[in-house]
């Protein structure tokens, strides 16, 4: 699924990738990606996964995908 999702995007071109912080009801905080893309005239917005946040600092920023 992630694969046909990724050829999707390399066929639109441009894409944005979206990045907002929740807490669940444990309180645990977490970042929520998606990306944004257009396919066939159409802006399409998917879920890409949820990543545990343990620092939200900006520093921390460039790391968030290694997790």
């Amino acid at each position: 699924m992630l694969n046909k999702l990724v050829s999707k995007i390399n066929e639109a071109g441009p894409f944005s990738v979206l990045v907002d912080e929740t807490t669940d009801i444990s309180t645990t905080e977490q970042l929520t990606l998606c990306v944004r893309y257009v396919n066939e005239n159409k802006i399409h917005e998917d879920f890409l996964q949820f990543v545990p946040a343990e620092n939200l600092t900006g520093c921390c920023a460039k790391h968030w995908h290694h997790h």
